[in-house]
């Protein structure tokens, strides 16, 4: 895999910094925004309190300049002590970042997909209109339950999450 200058200097930088460290990443708009679309703000900040008590990890919320004006996105920045990169960094920057992160947790996005090929961890929540094989088919087949791994968001509680984040990063 080729990488940029940039973005070795981001992940070496974003280690010195933050140490271990989780990204997370959410969107609470769109089809987000929909009943069964997405786990709630509320539990947004849980999970991130959770997983970074548990485990140690610094947590590291990330998106894009869009997302700076995502009244949950604001919500969470305020309820947590989530190093806040939304529509901060360059993308060479957040693939930098991405790499040095332990683990990628969030909702199925580009981002999401795109961390498993950089080498990194990724829990990924999907909404439950899509069933089948399409959470599984958005990454190449050497990456699923190595680096890729699914949960659908209806019905998933928090500590369960949590829990799926700790069993993650132990294999």
């Amino acid at each position: 895999m080729s990488v940029s200058p940039e973005q070795e200097e981001a992940m070496h930088r974003a280690v010195k910094m933050h140490g271990d460290y989780v990204v997370f990443h959410f969107s609470f708009r769109g089809s987000y925004s929909l009943p069964g679309g997405s786990i709630s703000v509320s539990e947004a900040i849980y999970l991130i309190k959770r997983v970074s008590k548990l485990f140690g990890l610094t947590p590291v919320i990330v998106g894009g300049l869009w997302d700076v004006e995502d009244p949950g996105i604001t919500r969470i920045l305020n309820k947590t002590k989530c190093v806040d990169l939304v529509g901060k960094i360059s993308l060479n920057a957040l693939f930098g970042l991405i790499r040095g992160a332990k683990i990628v947790v969030g909702h199925a996005s580009g981002l999401e997909m795109v961390s498993p090929m950089l080498g990194t961890k990724t829990l990924t929540m999907w909404e439950n209109r899509h069933l089948g094989m399409t959470p599984w088919n958005v990454v190449s087949p050497q990456v699923k339950n190595s680096l890729y791994f699914v949960d659908m968001i209806d019905g998933l509680k928090m500590d369960y999450f949590a829990g799926r984040v700790g069993d993650i990063l132990a294999c």
